[in-house]
């Protein structure tokens, strides 16, 4: 329909401006042509019909081009931007249909019912009142379009094209029916037909799984704006339907048959309202677990954020506590992280007193509970748990529930999270277990902020570049998971200088193991560092995810707004689906995945673009994931672009064509044969040359029975 208004404009060279002054002028004209008629007491004759016709339409369509003008020009909307034009459209709304009612309710029958009007301030009055009521018809369905098309889909241009084809064809129905002045039988059954698949439609036409995700304050606004067009859309459509109405002779004396061009917009904006009522209230009950992910996700960007961005150890671990207490709404929190020798515990807190701390942990039971907890834990009520070690706390108001999440480096616990609340049963399992994916987080956030306070300290260039490839070296896995029926080799060749490459296997929510091997853009620190923020978004996501596209969109989902424009990171998921061969392959920009099936090399490219690149939205719909069977010492080989991109003394590059022709070669390579020939042929290769960028190749073969 945009598309068509467009064209229109540039066809005919009219704006809007133009168009409302012609507009008016044809209504100047109707209403000086009624005045006369009335004068000389034509305007009871059928002929007139012509007359009304020809005078009517053309102020309509006027009108029309108005009002569909100014959605042209507002169709790319921010989400803020949207929400006030909304609520400023739908409260102009209101005052004119109730500037209306005012109107209907003041004047009295015999100036609004063209039959016994008496004067010519009568008939005025009745033009003037039946355009007012088809001018808020066009403004309900203008409003009902932009709602429409800022939360479209795929058929949303097709409903709305039919309703406006539907909308047109019943006024023509009703104009033709008192033109002849006969009640046809079947044009009534259609025109009632039409009305009920109008219903439908409108009721269908909306997509609202967006409404589940947003905050109760704005679910509470949306019930009520819902409830309120409902209201008045049915007032509205029991006196349009009422032949004894005022507004409906109004209406049938401007041009017979004009009353559709309101009714319909007030009976589509009805139905669809009255399903996004019912999709509000049914998500009320959900709406706290809503707003808690929701703000898990912030916490947990913006913590990314600070590890990105803060070199300050203290500040960091002062962030976590306060986090770790808002994000549970909760009112105290403390954190114990011990140094390097462990010998000593350094306590951050956030509203709670230090000797208040000190205090309690002079309990041996309580101290000694904390310090050897080895899980997380909930006590919903501290009054009802009778052990020894929690004594001291039953007289605290700030402590009737507590949390206490032990916090690990690799394996090695290195501090502790205590989040108090004061009321019973304040602190849940969502609580827990919010706390517990976003410890792994921290873990890693400790990590980093460690080992990047010791690279401040080094003077030298040299010795932060230690640092940051200590860094990754601790990222990447110290050992394979045992897969049954599967043997998996790697190896990587670090660059001189740091590079990102990435590599692990997550066990994800339903048990399923996952290959991970990505490649941060850029070089040195920063990649290092972004590499540790995808080390523990995966952590947090994969408990989470059930394959290979899921864990790459909700990676996406997460560091999108926290990287830098610049930077991005390309990443293949593969998903071992069971042990008899089958997986699932997902790419968010990375390198192909090479198979070798029944001694046959192939590629495997699905589509994806990197992660950071484009928001959900767009990143959701492009990736794809596909899933193959391997056979019997069938193989899969995942690299990083520093393989196909390695350059030796004489300037060639090693080629993805010079990888697969190593691979054919070394089909029947027995175990580990195919992954040390691949690494005998680089380092061969790159014997006399430099090595500009990280290398990693990971090989999966499948083996019925494998040991």
């Amino acid at each position: 329909m945009t598309k068509s208004f467009k064209k229109w404009e540039l066809l005919t060279g009219i704006n809007k401006n133009l168009a409302l002054t012609f507009g008016i002028i044809i209504f100047l004209t109707r209403i000086t042509g009624d005045s006369i008629l009335f004068l000389l007491n034509q305007l009871s004759e059928p002929s007139i019909f012509i007359w009304k016709f020809l005078t009517a339409l053309p102020i309509i369509i006027a009108f029309s081009f108005y009002f569909f003008k100014e959605i042209n020009n507002k169709n790319d909307l921010e989400i803020e931007e949207s929400t006030a034009i909304f609520l400023k459209d739908f409260t102009y709304l209101i005052i004119l249909i109730g500037f209306l009612f005012f109107i209907d309710f003041i004047t009295p029958s015999s100036v609004l019912f063209p039959k016994i009007a008496n004067n010519i301030f009568g008939i005025i009055l009745i033009d003037f009142v039946a355009l007012y009521t088809i001018l808020i018809g066009i403004l309900t369905y203008c409003f009902l379009y932009k709602w429409l098309y800022y939360f479209r889909h795929q058929k949303t241009r097709i409903y709305l094209k039919f309703i406006t084809i539907t909308l047109i064809f019943c006024f023509l129905i009703k104009s033709y029916q008192n033109l002849i002045n006969i009640k046809n039988e079947i044009l009534d059954v259609i025109f009632i037909m039409l009305i009920i698949l109008l219903c439908i439609i409108a009721f269908i036409m909306t997509k609202n799984s967006w409404i589940i995700t947003i905050p109760r304050s704005k679910k509470y606004l949306l019930i009520l704006i819902s409830l309120t067009i409902i209201i008045i859309s049915t007032i509205f459509l029991i006196s349009l339907s009422k032949y004894d109405n005022k507004l409906f002779h109004s209406l049938t004396f401007f041009l017979p048959g004009s009353y559709v061009l309101s009714f319909i917009p007030f009976l589509i904006s009805s139905s669809m309202f009255i399903r996004i009522f019912l999709t509000s209230t049914t998500s009320l009950p959900s709406s706290y677990l809503v707003e808690h992910q929701i703000y898990e996700i912030k916490t947990l960007e913006y913590l990314n954020r600070i590890i990105a961005e803060t070199v300050d150890f203290d500040q960091i671990i002062k962030t976590v506590t306060e986090l770790a207490c808002r994000v549970c709404h909760a009112e105290s929190a403390w954190t114990e992280i011990c140094n390097d020798q462990c010998s000593k515990f350094h306590i951050y807190s956030f509203n709670i007193d230090k000797s208040l701390i000190n205090k309690l942990k002079e309990n041996i039971s309580f101290r000694l509970f904390i310090e050897n907890l080895s899980r997380p834990i909930l006590i919903s009520s501290v009054k009802e748990q009778r052990n020894d070690f929690l004594d001291d706390l039953l007289d605290l108001d700030i402590a009737k529930s507590i949390i206490i999440i032990p916090i690990f480096s690799t394996s090695e616990k290195i501090g502790t999270i205590v989040v108090l609340h004061k009321e019973e049963y304040g602190l849940r399992h969502v609580d827990l277990n919010v706390l517990t994916a976003y410890s792994h987080n921290i873990s890693i956030a400790l990590e980093n902020a460690r080992l990047l306070k010791d690279s401040l300290e080094k003077e030298s260039l040299k010795r932060e570049l230690n640092i940051a490839k200590e860094i990754q070296q601790k990222l990447l896995p110290s050992e394979l998971p045992y897969i049954e029926n599967y043997s998996i080799y790697w190896f990587t060749m670090p660059a001189l200088e740091v590079g990102g490459d990435y590599f692990d296997i997550i066990k994800l929510k339903n048990g399923k193991n996952c290959i991970l091997i990505g490649d941060v853009s850029g070089k040195g620190m920063n990649a290092a560092f972004y590499m540790a923020q995808l080390k523990g978004v995966v952590l947090s996501v994969a408990k989470e995810s059930i394959g290979a596209v899921d864990v790459l969109k909700r990676i996406n989902t997460v560091l999108f707004h926290s990287m830098e424009k610049q930077m991005f990171i390309t990443l293949s998921a593969l998903t071992i689906e069971n042990g008899s061969g089958m997986v699932s392959f997902a790419r968010a920009g990375h390198m192909p995945t090479i198979i070798v099936n029944n001694g046959n090399v192939e590629e495997i490219i699905p589509k994806g673009i990197g992660i950071g690149l484009a928001d959900s939205n767009f990143f959701d719909n492009i990736i794809e994931e596909v899933s193959f069977q391997l056979n019997e010492n069938d193989k899969c080989i995942m690299i990083t672009d520093g393989v196909v991109d390695a350059r030796n003394f004489n300037g060639e590059d090693f080629t993805l064509s010079n990888l697969k022709q190593i691979i054919q070669e070394s089909v029947y390579s027995h175990k580990d044969g195919l992954i040390f020939n691949i690494k005998d042929n680089l380092e061969q290769f790159l014997k006399d040359g430099l090595q500009r960028d990280d290398l990693t190749v990971v090989t999966i073969e499948y083996k019925k029975n494998n040991k």
